[in-house]
């Protein structure tokens, strides 16, 4: 799976190499291997705008974002030189989606609906540097994935890094 680092917003080069160190990981558990590339054309494609926090299309919606265009984007990885709890499972979890794992706690297995309070949630995120709405706050956190129509997994992992 092809990554790069896009012009606009690359981040620093500690934070690409924190990137390309932790997404390792990544290949332990699968027949998984990601390549780094340069220009617009990667599968996913990476920025660090600190206006957009930090997110990821989910699988194959990679591959609806125009060429050019961030697929992930990772405010939230540190600019220190030492790789921290926050940014490994800030980068293990934004590549989780890009390789299409959904989270956790959207499983019909944890009751069908989230534990979170939804006005709270909405608040944050629309407080935060996302730049999304109510609408898009309630797809992306809040509302539990159909069964049927998107997973058919039975049991929810609590140590998942997905979590």
């Amino acid at each position: 799976i092809s990554f790069a680092f896009l012009d606009r917003f690359p981040g620093t080069i500690t934070q690409q190499e924190k990137v390309k160190a932790i997404i390792k990981e990544w290949e332990k558990y699968g027949s998984i291997r990601f390549r780094h590339v340069q220009g617009r054309n990667a599968e996913i494609r990476i920025t660090f705008d600190p206006n957009l926090g930090s997110w990821s299309c989910v699988g194959t919606e990679c591959s609806l974002v125009p060429p050019g265009l961030p697929t992930m984007n990772l405010a939230h990885v540190s600019t220190d030189s030492s790789i921290t709890c926050s940014d490994q499972g800030i980068i293990l979890h934004e590549f989780g989606h890009a390789l299409g794992f959904i989270h956790e706690y959207r499983s019909h297995v944890e009751g069908g609906s989230t534990i979170l309070r939804d006005e709270a949630i909405i608040a944050r995120y629309i407080a935060s540097q996302t730049g999304w709405n109510e609408e898009t706050v309630r797809a992306q956190i809040l509302d539990v994935y159909n069964n049927g129509n998107v997973t058919n997994f039975f049991q929810v992992d609590p140590n998942s890094i997905m979590k």
